[in-house]
Order: C-alpha cells, then structure tokens, then sequence
C-alpha cells in the first residue's frame, strides 16, 4: 500500500485517557508504517512528543539518544522559547497572525533547531523537551492556558507549519483532561486515535470527550473535520467471553458517542472492531520495541494488528465507513460538485450563515457551507479551494466580524477575487451586509451588495441573482 498525500500535511493525535493502554507504541508502530509507505522522497513524516510531564517517546527511537541528540531540545523548550520572544517583540504575534504567519514564525524560531532528523528512513521526531535538570521546572511552570488565551493564532500557524513541511505530523498526547490534552485532541488534529483497554477506568467519559472536541471544533474558526477513530488495545484473546462481553460493551459506547458528537443516525462500528484490535503479546511487555520494524506482516502477529488499524485510520473518512477506501480524489479533498453558491462567513456569523444555506436549500439551489459539508477526514483546505472554484456564485457575508478577522476567511476572499480577475470570469461575487460595517477591499467595494438588515427582502434580492444558476 503506498500513501499519496495531498498537498498539506495532516495532524493525526493518539489520545488515551488513562496511562497504560499501549498508546506510544501505537504511535510509534504507525509512524513507522507512514514513513515505510509513503510515496515519493520528497514526503515525511514527523512524530512529536507531548506527553511532558511523563515522556516516554523517544526510548522507541535510539537514534534520539545518540550523544549528538541528547541535549536536542524539544517542544517544551519550542513554547518556552517563542514565548520568551512575544514578550519581548511586542509586534511579533501581530506579525504571526498575518498573512505571511508560517514564514515570520520559522523565521523567528526555526523548528528544524528542534528536530531529530531520519529517526528511520523519512521519519522525523520532536521530543518532549531537553531532559535537564530543569525539564520539570519548565513543564511545570509553562501555563498552557494562560498561553493560548494570550497567543491564541500561535498554535494554529504552529501547526500549519509543520503541516506545510510533512505529509503526516503524529501527536502523542497528554492521557487525561489537562490543557495540553486539550490542544492535542481539539486544537492539532484533523484525526484522533482514541487509545483503550477494555476496562471502565480507560473508558471513562468517551462520549462527554469526544463531544466535547467536536463541539470545540465546530465553535471555532477551524474549518477541518475531526474524525475520531477508535483503538482498543492489549486484548487478550485467550479469554473469549470476556472479550466478547468487553467488545459489545466498548463497541455500543463509540456508537453512543458518535451518534451524538456527529449527529448521525446509527453508526454501525460491527466491520470496524471486527478488523481493529491490538493484542496482548507478552513479548512486547519487556522494553520498547517497534513490532512492524522487528516482526514479518504475518497472520495473528502485532504487525498485521497494526497494518489493519493503519489501512483503516488513513483510507477511510470514519471509523463507520464501510470497507476500504483507496487514495482517491475524495480523500485529495476534491469530493465536490454541482455547486451552485458559496457561502462564506466569519465564525461569530454562523447562524445567519445556516439560516440563509437553508433558505437556499428550500428554493432549490445547492449552497456550499464548511460545518454541513466538510466531511470528517477530507483535507479542509484543499476542499474549501476547490469548493469555490467549482461554484457559480460566492456569497460573502459582510459583517464587523467578517471585516477584522484574520482567519482563513480572508483567504476565501482572495481565491474569489482572484478567480473574478481570471478571463472570462467563471464566479460571481455577491456581498451581503449584516450590518452596516463598509467594505475595506476596493474590488468588493464596485460590487452592489444584497443587504440582510431586512432578512426576507434581503433573502428575495439574492434569489433573483441565483435562480438562473439553477439551470
């Protein structure tokens, strides 16, 4: 099986919430597998560490420990270090959340000071931190919260900085309900590895979790799906009514918790934890060893336990998904078509935004709108660009908030009036007032906008514009 990423990286988190389930040998099993399958020289793979206050990554890494690495410092020291250089450059966070975020953050602080390179072949790793005498002083005196509240753009074009370097970026993640867990399950990830063993301390609030993570994602400006994908580990096959009993019991409990995060009817996981399962192998106890670099892909081995989580994890959109997925156009993020309008708005604007994507609906026109189209897994950047240029119309909703985000509205933005430059133009830009905020591009300012202040007429004058789009 070999993997064709598509243009931006993707952030995939492995989440347990108790210690013990296995998770940082899942993430070091899966990133080998990445770096083992993944097409062309040009493409790698980074794994990162964010357990910090119990690292245990790198030991899976010898390389990581070679003399020339053992003071090589890592993401504690990243945060530490850039957080020392906001407060002293009091424009430098102003400058990240521009335009230009990712090139001035790398210039400022260049990741690749942090990075271990070719831990194997196309594989990358960023360890928890240098493990000095002050290593716990400084995981322990870092405020996350206070962090993110302050720098709240800094982890998004942190993240789109590693993603513009690597096709894969695995997390490994903080166990429990802390802030750093929260960044790694709800900030980082367009996928996240749910890490289990079959016991209700390790299954503790999955549903109030994953709820809680896809809410946050859909709240925010972050417009990538979040698909959650299941892993129960260190099962014991030799206990067969136990497993059975443990299996429904775990398999209802994901079902629960996804029918009420995604609001579908009944997802069916029965073909999933048919496939998906890690086992207990007594062997694998002692030390950190890498099952798919040490052992043959054979019948009942780790190996082919973690290939078959692997296979599932990066062709199929969620965990219910039926079958196997191949790379395909849909999964390069160009699963859209028969678009006749565009909706894009700022995140404060949503529920204007979904009234008018449903009055759209009702007359007949088929509208674009990232929390009712995105679908889970699907590269969120790719499909938002290739969304607008495959509709007739882009529909701007013009607001205060709207005009001062610097999020990927602007973004959206620009593709529309780069498209209306093209020649012949192929999209049709309407602005639609809110409220009586003005217009800051001159472009957007030649167009007459539809205005919403009177919702029905404002509704009636863009139905005139759309209808023929219909045909």
């Amino acid at each position: 099986m070999n993997i064709t990423p598509s243009e931006s990286g993707t952030v995939i988190s492995f989440y347990s919430y108790k210690g013990g389930t296995g998770r940082s040998m899942a993430v070091a099993n899966i990133a080998c597998l990445l770096a083992k399958h993944i097409d062309l020289s040009a493409n790698r793979v980074l794994v990162t560490d964010w357990d910090l206050e119990s690292p245990g990554l790198h030991n899976y890494f010898s390389n990581s420990e070679q003399a020339e690495f053992k003071n090589q410092k890592g993401i504690i020291d990243y945060f530490v270090d850039l957080h020392s250089l906001l407060r002293k450059k009091r424009n430098l966070y102003e400058q990240i959340s521009g335009e230009n975020g990712v090139e001035i953050l790398d210039k400022s602080l260049a990741i690749s000071d942090y990075i271990i390179p070719d831990v194997i072949p196309k594989l990358d790793f960023i360890k928890a931190g240098r493990f000095d005498a002050d290593y716990a002083n400084r995981v322990n005196s870092f405020g996350w919260m206070k962090f993110f509240n302050k720098y709240r753009e800094v982890i998004s074009v942190f993240r789109e900085l590693l993603t513009s370097r690597y096709s894969y970026v695995l997390v490994d993640s903080r166990t429990g309900v802390t802030d750093i867990s929260g960044i790694c399950t709800m900030l980082l990830p367009e996928k996240l590895v749910w890490v289990f063993t079959p016991n209700k301390q390790s299954l503790h609030g999955v549903t109030k979790l994953i709820r809680q993570a896809i809410e946050f994602r859909r709240a925010s400006d972050d417009f990538r799906p979040l698909a959650v994908f299941p892993l129960p580990s260190r099962i014991d096959d030799a206990e067969h009514k136990l497993k059975k009993n443990w299996l429904d019991r775990y398999k209802s409990e994901f079902e629960s918790a996804f029918k009420e995060a995604y609001n579908i009817e009944q997802p069916d996981l029965t073909e999933y934890f048919r496939e998906v399962k890690i086992p207990y192998k007594s062997y694998y106890a002692y030390g950190e060893k890498i099952a798919v670099l040490e052992e043959p892909d054979e019948s009942l081995s780790l190996h082919r336990a973690y290939r078959h989580f692997f296979e599932k994890l990066i062709t199929l959109d969620s965990a219910w998904q039926k079958g196997r997925l191949r790379k395909s156009a849909w999964q390069r993020g160009r699963f859209v078509k028969n678009i006749d309008v565009f909706i894009s708005y700022a995140s404060e604007d949503y529920d204007i935004a979904k009234r008018l994507y449903d009055d759209l609906k009702r007359a007949g026109i088929t509208p674009w709108l990232d929390r009712e189209d995105l679908l889970p897994g699907q590269n969120w950047r790719e499909t938002i660009h290739h969304a607008i240029r495959e509709a007739s119309c882009f529909l701007l909703i013009i607001s205060k908030n709207s005009v001062s985000k610097k999020g990927y509205i602007q973004k959206e933005q620009r593709i529309a009036l780069e498209l209306l430059d093209e020649f012949p133009s192929n999209i049709y830009i309407i602005p639609v007032r809110i409220d009586s905020t003005e217009l800051a591009d001159e472009k957007l300012r030649n167009l007459h906008w539809a205005d919403l202040s009177d919702y029905e007429k404002g509704l009636e004058q863009i139905l005139k514009v759309l209808r023929p789009f219909e045909d």
